[in-house]
Order: structure tokens, then C-alpha cells, then sequence
């Protein structure tokens, strides 16, 4: 479920294109199709008006590997899907 109208939709929309059009800078269009699969492949569910999914942190140290969730304009936005370290563990 998604509403429609509310700032975090919104801003979610805004960011997301912004983010699309710098993976396309960087990575290539033709990369586009294999990122758009990874992040269908993930569970997800909705947060307040927006789709957020799961990533698992690899965080050695505290809390060690631990789940977030986060919307679809930070998976866009990272190098590897498979190898995120959360602010935390940086």
C-alpha cells in the first residue's frame, strides 16, 4: 500500500529518481535490468507510505550482522547489494 500525497511519499519519489539517474551514470544502462532484479528479489514491506526493503549489515563488531530496513533509493544508491555495512559499523 502506498499513500499517495503524504511529504514521505513525496520525498521517497524525488529521491529515487535522483538516485536511478546516477546508478545510470555510473554503472551503464545495461546494468540497469540486473539491479532492478536484485531489489525485486528482496523481501519488502510498507513503511508509513513507502516500500522499504531488507538488507542484512555485516558488521563484525556490536551487534555483529543484523537486519535493516531501508527504502529502495539507498539500494540504488550502494556499490553491492551483498556487502552492506550499515553507519554504524563504518
Amino acid at each position: 500500500m502506498r499513500i499517495v500525497g503524504t511529504a514521505a511519499a513525496r520525498h521517497h519519489d524525488r529521491v529515487l529518481g535522483t538516485a536511478r539517474v546516477a546508478f545510470v551514470e555510473v554503472r551503464g544502462a545495461d546494468a540497469v535490468e540486473t539491479r532492478a532484479r536484485e531489489i525485486a528479489a528482496l523481501p519488502s514491506k510498507d513503511w508509513r507510505g513507502v516500500r522499504v526493503f531488507r538488507l542484512a549489515c555485516e558488521g563484525p563488531f556490536g551487534r555483529g550482522p543484523h537486519v535493516l530496513w531501508v527504502p529502495e533509493y539507498v539500494l540504488w544508491s550502494l556499490i553491492d547489494l551483498g556487502h552492506y555495512v550499515c553507519a554504524y559499523h563504518r
